[in-house]
């Protein structure tokens, strides 16, 4: 009998050690996949926030697997020339998005959610939709000011930071002299601002500033 029972304990460990790495394997390949789109930073300030953004996304989505990549191809090319290749305390992968794709497909992973953590509409969005995705089913999270109601939400979310009436208030934007439709979002964001003022004076004391 304790034979039989020393049996069955070997055979128990030996199919746990053999199952166990292919059960974690398919669960790892089930996890949904989000990647981060950001331009990038250099800066240590920069940087300190997208981590902080990392955690508060893994936090939040724990069971999902999370994925870093950047549009600006020179700042990518700055961390590597430095030596590094990891972004944040998670240990992020520095990559392009393509090569975030190339990626998933040799790792047989198919569905995809492409946050891009962008304010607005502009080149780098465009830049992002331009790879392909064969092989893949990608939805995509549109930048902060995409929609009018998000416009809407950001200026009010702000509006205790203005300051108080007789002070005159600048909300600064990059803007974009080459491509005018990507300055969409700061021209309804500068409207919504000047219908909810009251008199004309108080109209005057709020505009959008574009660098």
């Amino acid at each position: 009998m304790k034979t039989m029972l020393s049996f069955v304990m070997a055979l128990i460990i030996v199919l746990t050690a053999l199952v166990s790495p292919a059960a974690a394997q398919e669960e790892e390949m089930e996890k949904p996949v989000i990647v981060i789109v950001a331009f990038g930073s250099t800066m240590e300030k920069g940087l300190e926030n997208l981590g902080n953004f990392d955690a508060m996304v893994r936090e939040r989505f724990p069971d999902h697997d999370i994925r870093w990549a950047l549009t600006a191809g020179f700042i990518i090319k700055t961390h590597k020339e430095a030596g590094v290749t990891t972004l944040f305390e998670s240990e992020t992968p520095i990559k392009s998005l393509d090569e975030v794709y190339e990626d998933l497909r040799n790792e047989g992973k198919t569905n995809v959610v492409v946050q891009l953590a962008l304010v607005m509409t502009g080149a780098e969005m465009r830049q992002a939709l331009s790879y392909r995705t064969d092989k893949l089913n990608v939805k995509f999270g549109y930048p902060l000011l995409f929609s009018p109601e998000n416009v809407q939400n950001v200026a009010n979310a702000l509006s205790s930071e203005f300051g108080e009436e007789g002070t005159a208030t600048i909300l600064c934007g990059h803007g974009n002299e080459h491509h005018p439709d990507f300055n969409a979002a700061l021209i309804e964001m500068d409207k919504y601002q000047q219908s909810c003022c009251g008199d004309e004076t108080e109209r005057q004391e709020d505009r959008i500033g574009c660098h």
